[in-house]
């Protein structure tokens, strides 16, 4: 009879929390990350279309030892309700980013408006 072996993983997406994920092999914790990574580039396009978000919705994965699982119990989980909370940390972050560029360019000493 096999065994399955259980992998922990730390993931999080542009400065959203951390989440643990829990999957019985390497490629169902793939598979769910890909999705999960289409899914938020799919969605920010649709809000910023012509924007780049790789930095965003590419995962941060950090393997911990099945072992320490205990230790990150106090994480939420990766789950659908997750990913609906990073799409909104996300969308906060770019409209902030927006915002601020906005203001950048407003600055009294910017090249690109008229010299006085």
């Amino acid at each position: 009879m096999e065994t399955t072996q259980k992998h922990l993983y730390i993931i999080s997406f542009g400065d959203s929390n951390k989440y643990r994920l829990i999957t019985d092999s390497d490629a169902q914790h793939i598979a769910r990350l890909d999705a999960y990574e289409k899914e938020l580039s799919a969605y920010l396009h649709r809000l910023f279309p012509g924007e780049t978000f790789a930095y965003l919705t590419t995962p941060k994965v950090e393997e911990i030892s099945i072992a320490h699982a205990d230790q990150y119990a106090s994480y939420p989980e990766l789950d659908d309700k997750a990913l609906e909370d990073i799409k909104n940390l996300l969308k906060t972050e770019l409209e902030n980013r927006e915002d601020q560029n906005e203001l950048d360019s407003d600055a009294p000493f910017n090249d690109a408006g008229p010299k006085y």
